[in-house]
């Protein structure tokens, strides 16, 4: 597959740097909606009362589409559409 198929087909990860300095691998093995919320087990915030336990991070999804695409990228998208 190439770049632009990867990203329409969906998946990705790429690591965060969390408020605490460490890094939390996002995740994702589908297409990734506007808005789609994901959870992290764990890697919220820790937990009143209880700081040795944290709460889930919730990661909200927001997509920008882009103005224009290449014609490359278009020829492969019309492809992966079957146009």
């Amino acid at each position: 597959e190439t770049g632009y198929q990867r990203r329409v087909h969906g998946g990705f990860a790429r690591d965060v740097q969390h408020m605490d300095g460490h890094n939390v691998e996002i995740r994702r093995r589908e297409v990734t909606s506007h808005n789609v919320e994901m959870v992290v087990p764990e890697e919220g915030m820790p937990r009143h009362n209880v700081p040795s336990e944290k709460g889930d991070l919730i990661v909200t999804f927001h997509v920008r589409f882009p103005r224009s695409i290449s014609k490359s990228d278009a020829k492969e998208f019309g492809e992966l559409l079957g146009s």
